[in-house]
Parts: C-alpha cells; sequence; structure tokens
C-alpha cells in the first residue's frame, strides 16, 4: 500500500457523516445526532514502494441537534462512564486529604513532645535508666581508656 491509497482512505473515513449521523424525523421533530472524532496515523517508506503505515479513529457520542417548530436545541449526550469514574477519583482524592488530617490532628509537633518529656524528667514521672543521655558508657569502654593487650596475652609473652 502507498501513501496515496493510505490518504485516500483516511479522505473517506474522516468526512461529516462520522460527526454527525443521518437526521431521525418523527412526530414533527428532527433529531441529527453529533459526535466527537478523533484520529491520528503515520507512515513511511522508501523509494521502492517498501514501507506501511496505519490510521485510527475515536468517536464519542456529543449529543444531538433537535429541531421543532423551527426552533433548534442543543441536547448534550451524558456520559454516565465518566461521570462515574470523576466521582470514584475524587472520593480517592478526599480520603486521603481526611486521612492525613486525621493523622497530623491526633499528633503533638515535636516541640510539644520534646517540653512534655523534659517536664515529666523534671517532676519524676519518667525515669531513665541512664539518665537523658543514652550514649553513655561505664569506664573502660572509651577508645583512650582501652588496655593496649588483652589480658590473656599479657600473661603469654
Amino acid at each position: 500500500m502507498n501513501v496515496d491509497e493510505m490518504l485516500t482512505g483516511v479522505r473517506d473515513a474522516m468526512q461529516a457523516r462520522m460527526v454527525f449521523s443521518e437526521p431521525v424525523e418523527r412526530d414533527g421533530m428532527t433529531v441529527i445526532p453529533a459526535a466527537n472524532v478523533r484520529g491520528g496515523g503515520g507512515g513511511g517508506g522508501d523509494n521502492a514502494n517498501n514501507g506501511g503505515g496505519g490510521f485510527g479513529l475515536v468517536a464519542r457520542p456529543a449529543g444531538a441537534y433537535v429541531m421543532h417548530n423551527g426552533a433548534v436545541d442543543w441536547q448534550p449526550a451524558v456520559d454516565v462512564n465518566r461521570i462515574v469514574l470523576g466521582s470514584q477519583i475524587v472520593a480517592v482524592i478526599a480520603l486521603l486529604v481526611l486521612r492525613t488530617w486525621l493523622k497530623s490532628r491526633g499528633r503533638a509537633p515535636d516541640s510539644a513532645r520534646a517540653a512534655w518529656r523534659e517536664a515529666a524528667l523534671r517532676s519524676g514521672r519518667l525515669k531513665w535508666l541512664r539518665g537523658t543521655d543514652s550514649n553513655r558508657r561505664p569506664s573502660g569502654y572509651e577508645p583512650d581508656e582501652l588496655p593496649l593487650l588483652h589480658p590473656a596475652m599479657e600473661r603469654a609473652s
């Protein structure tokens, strides 16, 4: 298939009948359905007519023109799937925001927790086993206080 044949097919596909279908007349009222149509395509080839391409279309109902007694009204189509999906997205976001708000409400800021801890230590309600500094080590464990040789090694020499 060469590019000219493909473009002819695209031209045939993209006509007004893809957007507006045949009018329907009943009880003195004429209804003309309309749709949103989108398409895209691509192709390529070389000088020896080797190549290919493709084209795709997507059509969704948009609504209908209603003609009655000489007046024309537009009646939009309602896409229930889009409404349901949109409401689900809004609900998920609302739940995430609510969860974050509830978590932050139950927590005191770091400065308030530190102040409570200090007040509890001073009053004796909270006692640390080794005092407030958890890095205290008994004498003999500092690097400058360690013996140079292990006692077993001193006996052997």
